[in-house]
């Protein structure tokens, strides 16, 4: 019995010895949670949970952390940008953790906002990596996203609104020499499938205006915030409250003084444009593609000054101003003044055509980065000549228009008491030689306008005419006085600039109806494969003289590698050469199949001391007793003389003359002589008969798009056959075959053994973009070809 009691007993005390329980970290509710950081003590055998009143919560079970460590989330203000197009959404938060390490796998909740779903939001977790977002896997839990982290960091629940996007393109709006502000326009389209978050019936969109100052960076991650902000302005959208989707076009000008960039003059930069939509939680934001941009400073004449604007000091003392009087160095003065004395030029020379201007030294040369003021110090007229060979005071005057004040339009510089005149240093002293003077009775010859798009090639034509995949390009239609217009079978309006994003190689058909009949127009535009390079290569001038610079451009698109002749370059830049020869330029790409294209340009380096001589007409096949107009344009000589009939006679330098040809092949020559014993001689013919064509011939006017070099202009014939590609649209039809009909744009391929043929040949050389020309080929559908005889020609029509 005692043995039995004992057992009881002990049992009866095993009994009450429980197990001491392992202790649980408390959860506290939300609402009773820290706003915005929250710390907790973890040890590793108990695991638990840290968590902010919004919802987010860290998680940590047992044996996730080596030892006893402190645990913080932190909800952080100002986290790193999101790359456009995507936003943060809600909040980004820190874990971080203290006196041991994770050797498991934490679980973190990020809370959504209200009004997100998944259904309208593209969501995903991201973790900063110190230089970039990185996406992680995770998956929504309730009103939320969860996903296991194992190391500490910075992480954000990042998207963007499904049912909206944008669209928008930046351009330079061309200036003229001395104006004051650059216009910078950015243009796009906001489009929406359900109506976006208002206030008062209107969405708050925010547009700015962005310099690359990262190297590319900002725009290649997306991340404009790496860039400087030029300017920046606020634009409402008003959606239609009684639709559920619908387009909105915006444009907005930004006018941007040189000094405001703080860009080194002559320099050049690339702009673009940041669009952020405030119509959801994640805020639809888009970048415009890149510009480049040369910054020119406007130089102007404000009473006896010549004023530049207002530059930092830093830039100011990179600049000279720098005076020529008749073409030769005058005076030169540091920069950093903003101003230069008008007397103080003036008093440093004598008679005779100032030309200031601000320079900046590239490559050790010193090159302008201003427009010119030109001042003419001239005798005055008078009614009688003087008996004497004494010459009378000059009297001085700005001979090229310059800005006024701002806030006086048209105002015009006052000059200073005219000084003694006097020789410039190195002019010899010997009486001045001058231009013979136009015949009596002659037309005054006027100076030619500059070369601007005329009515004629403004009818039906686009921006752009090859596109890489997802590329835009915007299509332009201008006609009046007719009954109907309809693009590719629609009815539109007589006047439109259209964007259009083809998906594949498109025809565009303008049709228009008039009580003469129905005219069509078309204009094709080829989008490249998803793995051809797309590319643009050109150079500002074709022709130098020696001693001057120009700038290279080129854009690719779809390359695995892009190089210079030969020097690997980046895949969107622009250099600036100063070549003392004539010299080839090759970029060479390799694209994603392996593929090398090559595109090649020729700067050619004229002598300095070759008379530089432009004489073309308007129109050089007419109609019998039609008229044209001759131009000509010749500097720094002592004498132009224009032969229109049997005689020569003299005229000005820049001139017009209208004349009448009969029959074929009616000669007019220009003839220069300057000093050193140089002349030159330029001569075509034009002919009034009404041409025999061919049917596959035409004789057209158009306005030069592109210009490309090529290997082989027909591979269908055995061997190389090197030349120019011509991409010439506007085209206005003078005389037609039988099967030439209705293309606006066409190719014109002109074989590079014409284009050798120099003085006297029927090929003007070289031809640039934006220049008018006037061509007899023979065509097949959109491709015509220069061939060899005297009835064939490739004539300018504009400087």
């Amino acid at each position: 019995m005692l043995a039995a009691a004992l057992l009881l007993i002990l049992a009866g005390c095993s009994r009450g010895r429980m197990p001491t329980p392992t202790p649980t970290t408390a959860v506290s509710a939300p609402e009773t949670r820290p706003a915005k950081t929250a710390t907790g003590v973890i040890r590793a055998a108990e695991g638990g949970l840290v968590g902010l009143s919004d919802g987010a919560e860290l998680t940590l079970p047992r044996a996730a952390v080596s030892d006893t460590a402190v645990i913080t989330l932190r909800a952080v203000d100002d986290p790193p940008a999101a790359p456009i197009p995507r936003s943060i959404i809600g909040r980004a938060y820190e874990f971080t953790l203290e006196g041991g390490a994770l050797t498991g796998i934490a679980l973190l909740r990020l809370p959504l906002p209200a009004q997100v779903s998944p259904e309208q939001y593209d969501l995903g977790a991201y973790r900063w990596n110190g230089r970039s977002w990185e996406r992680i896997s995770g998956r929504q839990a309730g009103q939320s996203l969860q996903f296991g982290v194992d190391v500490p960091g910075l992480f954000a629940v990042q998207g963007q609104w499904r049912l909206a996007e944008a669209t928008l393109t930046l351009t330079l709006a061309p200036t003229e020499p001395g104006q004051q502000t650059v216009p910078m326009t950015v243009a796009g389209q906001y489009r929406y499938a359900a109506l976006p978050a208002m206030r008062h019936d209107y969405v708050q969109a925010h547009l700015l205006l962005k310099r690359d100052s990262s190297g590319g960076a900002g725009q290649v991650t997306g991340n404009e915030a790496l860039d400087q902000t030029v300017a920046e302005t606020v634009v409402w959208f008003k959606p239609d409250p009684t639709q559920a989707q619908g387009v909105i076009e915006f444009s907005h000008t930004f006018e941007i003084a040189p000094g405001e960039l703080e860009i080194a003059p002559g320099s050049a930069n690339r702009l673009y444009a940041a669009l952020i939509v405030d119509d959801a939680a994640a805020p639809t934001r888009q970048l415009s593609t890149g510009v480049e941009y040369t910054q020119m400073l406007p130089i102007h004449a404000i009473g006896s000054d010549i004023v530049r604007p207002d530059l930092s000091p830093e830039i100011a003392q990179l600049l000279r101003w720098n005076a020529e009087l008749n073409g030769q160095p005058l005076l030169q003065r540091p920069g950093s003044e903003p101003t230069l004395s008008l007397a103080d030029v003036l008093a440093q020379g004598g008679l005779g055509e100032y030309h200031i201007r601000l320079e900046a030294q590239f490559e050790g040369k010193w090159v302008p980065v201003s427009n010119d003021v030109t001042v003419q110090l001239v005798l005055p007229v008078t009614a009688t000549p003087t008996p004497t060979g004494t010459p009378q005071p000059g009297t001085a005057t700005l001979t090229t228009p310059t800005p006024g004040t701002p806030g006086e339009p048209g105002a015009s510089p006052t000059i200073p008491p005219t000084p003694t005149p006097r020789t410039p240093p190195g002019e010899r002293t010997a009486a001045p030689t001058t231009a013979p003077s136009p015949t009596p009775g002659a037309a005054q010859p006027t100076a030619s306008p500059t070369t601007t798009r005329p009515a004629w090639a403004s009818i039906f034509w686009a921006d752009r005419y090859t596109l890489a995949p997802g590329e835009c390009t915007t299509l332009h239609w201008q006609v009046e006085d007719v009954q109907a217009v309809y693009l590719n079978d629609s009815p539109t309006t007589g006047r439109e600039d259209r964007q259009i994003c083809p998906a594949q190689t498109m025809v565009y058909k303008l049709r228009t109806v008039n009580s003469s009949g129905t005219q069509e127009r078309t204009v094709t535009i080829t989008v490249q494969s998803a793995t051809q390079a797309a590319i643009e290569f050109t150079v500002d001038d074709y022709e130098i003289t020696k001693g001057k610079c120009t700038t290279l451009h080129w854009r690719v698109i779809n390359v695995v590698a892009v190089y210079l002749n030969d020097a690997g370059v980046a895949g969107e830049a622009s250099q600036k050469i100063c070549p003392e020869t004539t010299t080839a330029y090759k970029l060479r790409v390799q694209d994603g199949n392996g593929t090398t294209v090559t595109r090649q340009l020729t700067v050619v380096v004229s002598d300095a001391a070759k008379i530089v001589m432009r004489f073309w007409a308007e129109q050089y096949t007419l109609k019998p007793g039609n008229c044209t107009t001759l131009h000509w344009s010749v500097e720094d000589v002592l004498a132009v003389y224009l032969q229109t009939t049997g005689q020569e006679e003299g005229v000005s330098g820049v001139g017009t003359r209208q004349v009448c040809p009969t029959g074929v092949n009616y000669e007019y020559k220009l003839r220069a002589t300057a000093s050193g014993d140089r002349s030159a001689i330029r001569v075509f013919t034009v002919d009034a008969v009404e041409p025999t064509l061919r049917s596959d011939e035409i004789i057209a006017q158009g306005l030069v798009n592109d210009v490309r070099f090529v290997n082989d202009l027909d591979a269908t014939v055995g061997g190389d056959q090197p030349g120019w590609r011509i991409l010439v649209d506007g085209i206005n039809s003078l005389f037609t075959g039988a099967t030439s009909c209705c293309q606006a744009v066409l190719t014109l391929q002109v074989p590079q053994s014409l284009t050798a043929l120099g003085e006297g040949a029927p090929v003007d050389w070289p031809i640039n973009p934006s220049q008018l020309i006037e061509f007899r080929a023979v065509c097949l559908g959109e491709t015509c070809t220069l061939q060899t005889g005297t009835k064939f020609y490739l004539r300018l029509r504009s400087d």
